[in-house]
């Protein structure tokens, strides 16, 4: 049988190292199913601050005049992003940097909430064998619904809402990471419209496709964590 690690060189765990419920919820699904993986220490939010970005034009803030014209997915308005929302792109953009520094070629990302069905293990089996040789993003787990289909594997032209379960290539990780600056979205805006749709300040990346069936679920919509995602679509 095919496992995650088989496909997935390495595979990164994003947590708050205070969310120990979460990282009991993460060991307990590499045992059952079988995956080997390294945590990565979230970024707190209570250590950022908004006005540093600003004042380091690292967020492309609301009204600012030097970066956000017309043809920006805002309409020249700026974005309009919380301090919540940083932390957890932030913390995207630290695994990336470290998978970079390690040269990865390609890796896994969960986020701590994420949860898996029963049977994943046996439905992962299956997918991986159609998985495409080449591919530089692939979605495995989301909030929202994709076009149903006969394929196990889709190509896909734009992302979703939901990161808990997502791959990139080397190259995918290099063109996410160089294109990070001035933060203009929360990370799944982020890859959607920066990363992956082909349009004005994105990298149009290559080779993005997602699992027909939706993999990874999302613990916090779903109930099972306390959350403050309600901060998110604010």
């Amino acid at each position: 049988m095919i496992r995650l690690n088989d496909v997935f060189k390495k595979i990164y765990v994003i947590s708050l190292l205070s969310e120990e419920k979460r990282r009991e919820n993460i060991l307990y699904l590499s045992k059952t199913f079988q995956f080997n993986f390294e945590f990565i220490n979230a970024v707190d939010h209570k250590d950022l601050s908004i006005q540093n970005f600003i004042n380091e034009k690292k967020l492309a803030y609301l009204k600012n005049d030097f970066f956000c014209k017309n043809y920006c997915t805002c309409k020249g308005l700026g974005h309009d992003i919380d301090i919540n929302q940083l932390a957890c792109s932030f913390s995207h953009y630290k695994t990336w940097s470290k998978s970079i520094e390690n040269n990865h070629k390609k890796i896994l990302i969960l986020e701590d909430d994420v949860y898996l069905d029963s049977d994943f293990g046996r439905r992962f089996d299956i997918f991986s064998k159609n998985l495409p040789n080449k591919w530089n993003y692939i979605n495995l787990g989301r909030n929202n619904k994709i076009k149903n289909s006969r394929k196990s594997i889709q190509k896909i032209k734009r992302g979703f809402s939901g990161t808990q379960m997502y791959g990139l290539s080397n190259y995918g990780l290099k063109m996410a990471y160089a294109n990070f600056f001035p933060i203009r979205a929360h990370i799944d805006g982020y890859l959607d419209y920066f990363v992956i749709q082909n349009r004005k300040g994105s990298v149009g990346l290559k080779y993005c496709y997602a699992s027909t069936e939706n993999f990874g679920k999302n613990g916090s919509i779903d109930g099972k964590f306390e959350t403050n995602i309600q901060n998110y679509f604010d």
